[in-house]
């Protein structure tokens, strides 16, 4: 369905994005690389030394992702699995808002926005089209 390209391509982009964190021996460099925008951002020196329990939520953290973002893919036009994208991704910009408050990584801030930006284009997609799986 054509209201829901932008869903698609969201998923794809976040399914880039967590997958490698679920690849032992690349989820810290990953973090790392996400956390410095790709290193054009400082990252607090308080977050550049990950524990390895950070290490293990993050790797749960991309598995997760990886099925999640993979569901939406490939269902990118049920309007449920849309929906509940647009409220996790409020939640999300808004728990990182409560980080970036508290000296988080200035890249989560683009985090924020690229969050806002999917929650925007899930709800348009929803409005555009009556997908007949729900």
């Amino acid at each position: 369905m054509r209201g829901f390209a932008g869903v698609r391509l969201f998923a794809l982009i976040d399914l880039v994005i967590t997958a490698p964190l679920a690849v032992p021996g690349v989820t810290e460099r990953w973090m790392l690389v996400l956390l410095s925008a790709g290193g054009a951002l400082p990252i607090p020196p308080s977050w550049q030394t990950l524990s390895p329990l950070a290490v293990t939520f993050a790797q749960l953290l991309g598995v997760l992702g990886a099925c999640w973002n993979g569901a939406r893919l490939r269902w990118a036009d049920d309007r449920r699995l849309v929906a509940i994208d647009a409220v996790a991704r409020i939640v999300v910009a808004a728990l990182l808002i409560m980080r970036i408050s508290h000296a988080a990584p200035p890249a989560l801030g683009v985090f924020v926005l690229v969050e806002l930006l999917g929650t925007m284009l899930a709800v348009l997609a929803l409005r555009r089209r009556t997908a007949s799986s729900w």
